[in-house]
């Protein structure tokens, strides 16, 4: 046994592995030139290779790039202007979301993000145009795993599983886009985000009161009166107190 090692140590051992290293390198070049003589001859086989690398190029960009005009023809960029009606930008994606039986809430961050990203406008014609291009390159996210149904759990639908940043993603949308509260007296209606972000706190607990039914029917009515009572009540003291004012100016002249 010994001299089988010492023999598969030997010089004889060492020049034959060197020239069977040499075949296999032989033979990898020879693969590599046909298969190159192949893609040379098959244009189609060279034109679905750089195809393919284009692809892939694209999907990145629209993945975590800015999406250039040439990718999105006729958008409308932001172009450093601010969003000056937010409840607006807010209900343009609802609209967008509702009317676009492509689209499902898991996709909203994507689509978000995207958009952002390369300066988009936050209209609707601006997210079909990124959503559509995002289901070409099939760029959004694999679809969170739903639970399947168990027999055991008859009176418990099955419930989609979300990650933390999912769940978040989520709240997020919600909080943005659905409406919780009309108010009558402005004719206005408000998302969650609106009565944390955009009205007075007076305004915000009348709102949550309304909400909550705590003002309602003819309690909300009688509120509403007595809010036209003082109206007027101002309106006739401010009155009062021009015409003072005029009529001691005149004296005074």
């Amino acid at each position: 046994m010994q001299r089988t090692r010492d023999n598969n140590r030997g010089t004889a051992h060492e020049e034959w592995k060197a020239a069977r290293q040499k075949e296999i390198d032989a033979e990898n070049a020879a693969r590599a030139g046909a298969q190159t003589a192949a893609e040379a001859a098959d244009p189609i086989l060279s034109f679905q290779k750089v195809s393919d690398a284009e692809a892939q190029a694209a999907l990145e960009t629209i993945r975590t790039g800015y999406i250039p005009d040439s990718m999105l023809p006729g958008v409308e960029r932001m172009n450093g202007r601010v969003i000056a009606n937010e409840n607006a930008a807010i209900q343009n994606f609802k609209y967008f979301a509702d009317t676009t039986p492509s689209f499902q809430l898991w996709m909203g961050y994507p689509l978000l993000n995207a958009a952002e990203r390369s300066d988009l406008a936050p209209i609707a014609s601006n997210y079909t145009a990124l959503h559509n291009l995002m289901l070409v390159y099939s760029a959004y996210p694999d679809e969170p795993a739903q639970v399947a149904a168990s027999a055991s759990a008859v009176e418990e639908p099955a419930q989609q599983v979300l990650t933390p940043s999912q769940q978040a993603e989520r709240n997020y949308i919600k909080r943005r886009t659905d409406l919780v509260v009309h108010d009558p007296v402005t004719g206005r209606n408000f998302t969650e985000f609106d009565l944390e972000h955009e009205v007075d706190s007076k305004t915000e607990l009348r709102l949550r009161r309304l909400m909550e039914g705590r003002i309602g029917n003819e309690r909300y009515t009688e509120f509403l009166n007595i809010k036209d009572w003082q109206a007027k009540q101002q309106a006739e003291t401010a009155a009062k107190a021009a015409a003072e004012e005029m009529q001691q100016h005149r004296e005074e002249n």
